[in-house]
């Protein structure tokens, strides 16, 4: 099972109260993502994704592929 949450931190800690499908558990995976950071992060990757020539060739190869497809036939 799987939980994604994002949490307030307060006074440099983090309280997380599992839902009842974890009871009984004796280990867990915790990954710590600072969100604000995260987010950053993928705007620059995108942001350079739009001028990188191999990703713009990619996408033109894409809609070549797809420009033959009618929506009618969908």
């Amino acid at each position: 099972m799987t939980l994604k949450k994002i949490y307030q931190v307060e006074d440099n800690k983090v309280i997380i109260s599992l839902p009842t499908n974890f009871r009984d558990r004796k280990e867990l995976f915790i990954t710590v993502n600072d969100v604000a950071d995260s987010k950053i992060v993928k705007l620059n990757t995108l942001k350079k994704a739009a001028k990188d020539p191999l990703f713009l060739a990619d996408i033109m190869e894409i809609n070549k592929d797809f420009s033959g497809v009618e929506y009618e036939n969908l």
